[in-house]
């Protein structure tokens, strides 16, 4: 949305992934956590390849600045293939220590949906009786 409203006050921003790099190269200094952008993988994001390179990236991230564990949020879709990745690896690896989230509106909505299959079952098992 930054992006967007300084192109319609007419600023020189670079392309649009230009601007995001430039969002997340910021070296400031912080004590407790920070909140990163990882660059833009220009490759199909259900490849198996992209989300461990992805996953790498995020470890990098987390060596530099001296975390103990670092947070990845990934959509529904490749939330599992990260999940799969992630136990995969050997037992203490610094690839293990990654913890791999469910992005709030896909966990939200995986809810409901089973809310909704459940509320169906008593349904139909009260239409029988």
């Amino acid at each position: 949305m930054l992006w967007l409203f300084g192109k319609w006050n007419n600023l020189t921003l670079p392309g649009c992934y230009g601007y995001i790099e430039s969002l997340s190269s910021n070296s400031m200094e912080f004590a407790i956590f920070r909140i990163l952008f990882l660059l833009f993988i220009p490759q199909p994001a259900s490849d198996y390849n992209t989300i461990y390179t992805t996953l790498l990236c995020a470890l990098e991230k987390e060596k530099r600045y001296g975390h103990d564990a670092g947070i990845v949020t990934f959509d529904q879709p490749l939330y599992t293939e990260a999940r799969e990745i992630v136990a995969a690896a050997p037992e203490g690896s610094d690839l293990s220590k990654i913890v791999i989230r469910l992005g709030g509106f896909h966990l939200l909505s995986s809810f409901l949906e089973h809310l909704v299959i459940l509320c169906k079952e008593v349904v139909s098992k009260r239409c029988f009786l």
